[in-house]
This record gives C-alpha cells, sequence and structure tokens, in this order.
C-alpha cells in the first residue's frame, strides 16, 4: 500500500521549505513518505498588567465600583424623557431620584436628589423660577425611603387599544342614538345616555387596573407668589413618608389648565392606587394637616380634585367629548361634615 504526501510540492522543495517539522507522522515505516498535519499557532499570551500599589488610587477605584453597582441595583429608573417636553403622560414610576456617584449635585436635575435637603432643593430650583426649557415641564420629589412592591409593570399600548376600543364603541352608540333621535336637544341625548356613560366609566377603570395603570394624583393650583412655600410643604411630606410616594409641580411655562389660570402652579400628589380609597384619603388627610387643603365650609366652594392617570392618558379632561367625569374623587365630597381641630 502507498501513501501520498500531502503536500504536491517536489520532495527537495518540500523539505527545503520546511526544514523544521514538530508535527510528522510517519507511515508504514516510510520515514520519508511523511504526512504533514497542520499546525495550529497559538496567540501569544498578554503581558500581564501589574497592579498599581496606590492606596488612594485603589480606595477611589473600589469606592466608584461599589457605588455604580449600588445605581444598578436600584429599583427605580432614571428619568430618560424628563427634559422632552412631555407633560402629565408619564407615570410617576418613570422617574427616580438621582445619586451622583461622588455626591455631587446636579444644579439643573429637576429631581431631588438623594444627597439634598429639602431646603437645598428649593433653594436650588425654586418653581416660581424655574424654567421650562432648562429643566422640563415638572419638578419631582420622591419618597426614596419606601421599598417598592412587586406589582405588575403597567401595559401602556394594552390599556392604550382597550379604552379606545370601549371610547369608539361609545361614540357609535352616541350616533346611532342622535340618528334615532332627530331634532333632540344634544342635552336630551346626552341625558338618554347617562347609564351607558356611567357604564364607560367603570369599565375604563376596569381595563385600567387590568393593565397595572393604577397611579392617580390629589391636584393643588397654588398661586405663583405662593407656589414655592406650598412646594415646599409638599417636598417635606412626601420626603418624610406622610404623602404619597411622589409629587410635582409645573415649571415656569409648564402645565395649566387653561389660559385665563396662567397665574397658577399646578401640583400633583400621587398616590399609587386610585381605586384604594382608603390610602386617597389617607392623603387628603394629610393635606388638610398641613393646612394645604380646607374643610368644605371653609373654602367657599372650592376644593381639590383627584385624577386617575388612566384619564390623563386618554386626554379626558373637564371638558372631554364623552362627557365623562375627570375627576373620580373630591375633597368636598370625602371631607363632607368632618370637623378638624387644627
Amino acid at each position: 500500500m502507498k501513501y501520498k504526501k500531502s503536500s504536491t510540492l517536489p520532495r527537495s522543495n518540500y523539505w527545503n521549505l520546511h526544514p523544521r517539522l514538530p508535527d510528522v507522522i510517519a507511515q508504514a515505516n516510510r520515514p520519508r513518505d511523511l504526512v504533514l498535519r497542520p499546525r495550529t499557532v497559538s496567540a501569544p499570551e498578554a503581558a500581564l498588567i501589574q497592579p498599581i500599589h496606590n492606596t488612594v488610587l485603589d480606595t477611589a477605584d473600589r469606592r466608584k465600583r461599589k457605588l455604580s453597582a449600588e445605581v444598578e441595583q436600584q429599583d427605580v429608573v432614571v428619568p430618560a424623557q424628563k427634559r422632552a417636553g412631555i407633560g402629565s403622560g408619564l407615570t410617576p414610576t418613570a422617574h427616580a431620584t438621582i445619586v451622583d456617584l461622588y455626591g455631587e449635585v446636579d444644579k439643573d436635575e429637576p429631581v431631588k436628589q438623594r444627597s439634598e435637603t429639602v431646603e437645598a432643593y428649593i433653594s436650588r430650583l425654586p418653581p416660581s423660577r424655574s424654567a421650562f426649557d432648562i429643566h422640563g415641564p415638572w419638578l419631582w420629589v420622591h419618597d426614596a425611603t419606601r421599598q417598592s412592591s412587586s406589582v405588575k409593570t403597567f401595559d401602556k399600548e394594552e390599556f392604550m387599544d382597550k379604552a379606545y376600543k370601549l371610547l369608539s364603541d361609545f361614540r357609535d352608540l352616541e350616533n346611532k342614538t342622535r340618528e334615532s333621535m332627530p331634532g333632540k336637544a344634544a342635552g336630551t341625548i346626552t341625558r338618554k345616555l347617562t347609564p351607558k356613560r356611567k357604564e364607560l366609566e367603570q369599565d375604563l377603570r376596569k381595563v385600567a387596573k387590568e393593565t397595572a395603570c393604577l397611579s392617580g394624583k390629589w391636584m393643588l393650583f397654588p398661586q405663583v407668589d405662593d407656589v414655592d412655600r406650598v412646594w415646599r410643604a409638599v417636598c417635606e411630606g412626601v420626603d418624610s413618608g406622610k404623602l404619597g410616594p411622589t409629587a410635582k409641580v409645573a415649571t415656569n411655562g409648564g402645565e395649566v389648565r387653561n389660559e385665563r389660570e396662567t397665574h397658577l402652579r399646578l401640583i400633583c400628589i400621587y398616590t399609587k392606587d386610585f381605586s384604594d380609597e382608603k390610602d386617597v384619603r389617607r392623603v387628603l388627610d394629610a393635606l388638610l394637616e398641613m393646612n394645604l387643603v380646607k374643610l368644605p365650609e371653609d373654602d367657599m366652594g372650592n376644593g381639590i380634585y383627584y385624577k386617575c392617570d388612566a384619564y390623563t392618558y386618554l386626554n379626558l379632561g373637564a371638558s372631554n367629548d364623552y362627557k365623562i367625569k375627570a375627576s373620580i374623587y373630591s375633597s368636598k365630597e370625602m371631607l363632607k361634615g368632618i370637623k378638624w381641630n387644627s
């Protein structure tokens, strides 16, 4: 049996080109009939980098890595759209207290940072002088001491799809009712649809709960010249855990209800679940104790209102086309008949 070399070069050239062949196999005791194995060339090992034996640098590096890990492990998300000009469409859980790795404070950061006191935060960013184009539409404060509960993540796309389907079905019903009642006044048609409208409200809230769109807020509208005082009190209440998990205030040029109220500033104090009436009432009582809300008999018929974020996403304001009541609670209703000893 004959064996063939793996190379097609003449034997003389072959051995001249390969003077050193560490990986060869002799075939059938014929030392000149050789088969060349492919050689595996290993990459040279990288030279070891000697550590810098510098106690100060090593300590600083360890501290930086430790703080970086703590930030990554936080159960909060830094607001990616905090300066994008998006107003109340953002859920409060989309915002977080910023922790600077070196304990420094970003002077333009619209969120109260953990290294700040409330007084320092208000001094740095008084809402009466905060700029929309620099700080975005809102200034924020969060209760960093509360542990986040493991709840279902809000599925905005699912909520919007189901909610718009409900609104579309109601609009079709309204059109059919109008066609079946030619010549009737708009008020008559509105009253005719009242039972279906109440059913729509219940269905919208049901979908909101199913998709975890649970947050809502009490809304305050202080005068511009009084907004710094009110916001300071709200920040202290949130920071101490007395109020809800987060709050925000409109910046200079931020959101107002209408053109006639440009002299007012909106402050929202959030609760986690609009359907948890006990917790909603607890926050209202805290606002009453802090003299930020008055009893109905002392408020000249005014009061404050609570709106769920589900309605905010759907742009269901006070004058919406579906005649749905924009707020689901009011201080006048909750505090009716209450005697408060301040």
